[in-house]
């Protein structure tokens, strides 16, 4: 009789008792099942009367920051109304919106009407703006946008455009109440930004003295390489008028 190798001998198991009573955790039975509960519970104070919510009455809408809000704008080239939607929704309570293109001054009311303000409210005008100027002479306003279109297509058309955009911003100088704002812009490359500061010359002739506030460029979103000075077309001027 071959006998093989000997089997370990099997461990004895020992018998268990019943498992201890876990001690029993004070607070309400949704407190033993939610942790976030028995937090709350531990939080709970008694409620006094003066600790009992008061609800607050509902927030009136914050006052318009003095010197930006309620002034009334004028908007000569306003295509279909940027800047004259940026016044209205900055609190202007009227804002004249003037383009020779009737489509555009149509679009430009479809805008407000997108953006619940009331066109009826304001005013569209379907206009040559220097033709508007003249018609309207005597009409003043808190603000005065100025943004044509470009009046120097070429090298050629840059002794031209200067005379004509300094007598445009002069004959919209004259419609900036004392203490109002003159904002004027142009897009044409040919026209730097040293010269496009003729307002000088734009301050002469309607004998309105102007006071440099702001000058800007292109945004961020807008880079131009350094080699090309013509990408750095966008120019932006804001002035005071005494």
């Amino acid at each position: 009789m071959v006998q093989g190798p000997e089997r370990p001998a099997r461990r004895r198991r020992r018998a268990r008792g019943p498992a201890p009573a876990r001690a029993r955790r004070r607070g309400p039975a949704r407190a033993r099942r939610d942790p976030r509960a028995r937090h709350a519970h531990a939080r709970r104070r008694p409620t006094r009367p003066e600790d009992r919510h008061v609800p607050r009455p509902a927030r009136e809408p914050a006052p318009h920051p003095p010197g930006r809000a309620r002034r009334e704008t004028l908007n000569l080239f306003s295509y279909t109304g940027g800047f004259s939607l940026a016044a209205a929704l900055g609190g202007a309570p009227r804002v004249t919106s003037v383009d020779l293109a009737r489509n555009a001054v149509d679009a430009a009311r479809d805008n407000f009407a997108l953006n619940d303000l009331d066109p009826a409210a304001h005013g569209f005008v379907a206009a040559d703006a220097f033709a508007f100027l003249e018609d309207t002479a005597g009409t003043t306003y808190d603000l005065v946008i100025v943004d044509p279109p470009s009046f120097a297509p070429n090298h050629k058309a840059v002794r031209a455009a200067e005379a004509a955009y300094a007598r445009l911003n002069a004959s919209a100088l004259r419609q900036v109440r004392p203490g109002g704002l003159l904002a004027a812009a142009s897009c044409s490359s040919h026209v730097p930004m040293d010269m496009f500061l003729y307002l000088s010359e734009s301050a002469r002739q309607a004998r309105r003295p102007l006071r440099l506030l702001e000058v800007r460029h292109e945004p961020p979103d807008h880079p131009s390489p350094l080699h090309f000075p013509e990408g750095r077309y966008l120019k932006f001027v804001l002035a005071l008028a005494e």
